[in-house]
């Protein structure tokens, strides 16, 4: 029961030279973070596991020891999950090596992946209270899901059910001239078109986003800040008592013309206070109050209905009537949007309380182990 927790932070290898894993410096800064805390920490594939020994070959960082440097390790307390694995046949095996570690005793798993934003909305949804927070969405499943949507609402998005950055997403708009569609494909590019039937709104649906599921949802009038669309995205996680806390908050501001506020698409940021006060100078208070309560409820409907998560980033909306909206949540939160408002605290803490939540995973688990002696 003695000794070092032991906390391993999981990726999927990219073929190069050097460090073998994308987030090499975040990774570099979880460890320093861990280490803080009285925590090793270590980075491994699970392809690197080996099951007889109960051991894995992983990374870690010691800049009085040079850097990067591979060594054996045992397997680990608690796994922080931080698995991006590509597509295709890779990422089954990926995935089943890492649903067999979720099975081994004594390894406790930090973070899991969401199975898609209808999972999110179906989940959420079932909470009155947050119900009239979440825009009406569908499995566009038919072209009748498409036209009920389209005559219900006369303005929808359609989204890929699972994916990223503002790629795949269309707005939709009924006008006299047609059915006007604008959007980004699957690589990220600008778009737009008017055609004359629901038959094509969905071909140009599927064809840009180049996903097989995908959902429609009611399009919000969200508020503007000078023409631009605007999002709040909230890093929420637990802290070294294992309780949801909002870690810190930006506005995300698109590019003007563009219909998703995603940093990736061209967008920038901005202190959520100070936009807010500029947007909405009667009722900021009331609409930051009500973001960060739906920042707190939101993690734990979804610990309620799909398990334990440790880390959100939650994406907010605000129409015109100041009406705060769920847009996405995503599990695997980045940490970009604190550099770009020069928060540099607010993604030091972004990075230490993973940690501090394993250590109390870690700590909460040996506990148990005591007690069942």
């Amino acid at each position: 029961m003695s000794g070092k927790i032991v906390v391993g932070i999981m990726s999927s290898r990219k073929e190069n030279a050097g460090l073998p894993f994308s987030e090499g410096l975040y990774f570099k800064q979880l460890i320093r973070a861990a280490n803080s805390i009285a925590v090793r920490a270590f980075v491994f594939c699970p392809l690197d596991i080996d099951w007889r020994a109960r051991s894995v070959w992983g990374y870690t960082h010691s800049p009085g020891l040079g850097g990067w440097s591979h060594q054996r390790f045992p397997l680990p307390d608690v796994v922080y999950d931080r698995l991006f694995p590509p597509r295709g046949h890779m990422a089954n095996i990926l995935f089943t090596a890492a649903r067999r570690l979720r099975r081994q005793k004594g390894v406790v798993f930090f973070g899991r992946a969401l199975r898609g934003k209808w999972e999110v909305y179906r989940s959420v949804r079932k909470h009155s209270d947050l119900s009239p927070h979440i825009p009406d969405t569908r499995r566009l499943s038919s072209l009748a899901a498409l036209r009920h949507m389209l005559v219900t609402h006369r303005y929808v998005f359609i989204k890929p059910d699972l994916g990223s950055q503002g790629k795949g997403v269309m707005q939709v708009r009924v006008t006299n001239s047609g059915l006007v569609c604008r959007g980004r494909d699957s690589a990220n590019r600008p778009f737009a078109a008017t055609v004359d039937s629901v038959a094509a709104v969905l071909g140009l649906a599927k064809s840009r986003s180049q996903r097989c599921r995908l959902l429609v949802q009611q399009g919000l009038h969200l508020n503007h800040f000078k023409g631009s669309t605007f999002d709040i995205r909230s890093v929420v996680q637990k802290d070294e008592a294992g309780k949801w806390a909002i870690t810190g908050t930006a506005a995300r501001i698109g590019q003007r013309g563009s219909i998703t506020s995603n940093l990736h698409g061209g967008g920038r940021a901005m202190r959520t206070e100070a936009l807010l006060r500029a947007a909405f100078p009667l009722q900021w208070e009331t609409i930051l109050s009500k973001a960060h309560s739906l920042c707190l409820s939101i993690p734990s409907a979804l610990d309620q209905e799909l398990g334990r998560f440790g880390e959100l980033g939650l994406d907010l909306g605000v129409d015109k009537d100041g009406k705060v909206w769920l847009i996405e949540a995503n599990s695997k939160p980045g940490r970009k949007v604190f550099l770009k408002i020069k928060a540099r605290d607010l993604r030091r803490r972004s990075i230490l309380r993973p940690m501090q939540y394993c250590k109390f995973l870690a700590e909460a688990k040996r506990g148990e182990q005591i007690c069942a002696i």
